[in-house]
């Protein structure tokens, strides 16, 4: 299995959206934790099978919610960077990432 690292701010996205959904359903945030948790391991088992959104930044899509998580895979390690809902502003995490990476 591939060794990840998780960017502070990805881990404050998913917490931001574990609370939101559990605010509209008691549970539902947990079960958010866990579909993330699912993609993490997707991730690390076969990180280049997920397509690459933008140099170098590749996107894995969360089961059951409309969230992707973006990482970069340097051929040893997944760092993931942005853990980001789809339709709501689907373009901000280019900020927080920056100029374009190299592979």
């Amino acid at each position: 299995m591939t060794p990840h690292r998780l960017d502070c701010l990805a881990a404050c996205d998913i917490e931001e959206a574990a609370r939101f959904y559990e605010g509209k359903r008691t549970g539902l945030g947990a079960t958010f934790r866990i579909a993330v948790a699912h993609a993490f391991k997707r991730m690390v088992a076969a990180p280049e099978m997920f397509p690459i959104i933008r140099s170098g930044i590749r996107r894995c899509l969360v089961r059951r919610f409309p969230y992707a998580v973006l990482f970069h895979f340097d051929g040893k390690t997944v760092d993931v960077l942005v853990v980001t809902h789809l339709q709501r502003q689907p373009e901000w995490w280019k900020k927080r990432i920056g100029p374009k990476r190299e592979d």
